[in-house]
């Protein structure tokens, strides 16, 4: 697994900054727009969940191979993760 960064999230600014890297990031992997889109929802559904919950929270952004191919794993602030092929 290769991490590429951690995105630190405030508040809703910080949702739709995050939003937009990981659905750029998911073409990049390969992904289709409805996709990528959807798993950009996702990621801010998410994170509006845990803020609701504590006034800061981050995502860590990795890669991942998963059977032969390039995948993106997506850990929430430690409390979620997922991953994505």
């Amino acid at each position: 697994m290769l991490e590429l960064g951690k995105l630190l999230i405030h508040n809703d600014n910080g949702i739709l900054h995050c939003r937009n890297k990981i659905r750029a990031l998911a073409m990049e992997f390969g992904f289709s727009a409805i996709q990528a889109t959807r798993v950009a929802t996702a990621s801010s559904e998410i994170c509006h969940q845990i803020l609701d919950e504590k006034p800061k929270t981050s995502v860590k952004i990795s890669v991942d191979e998963i059977d032969d191919h390039l995948g993106l794993a997506l850990n929430f602030d430690g409390s979620s993760s997922a991953l994505l092929t």
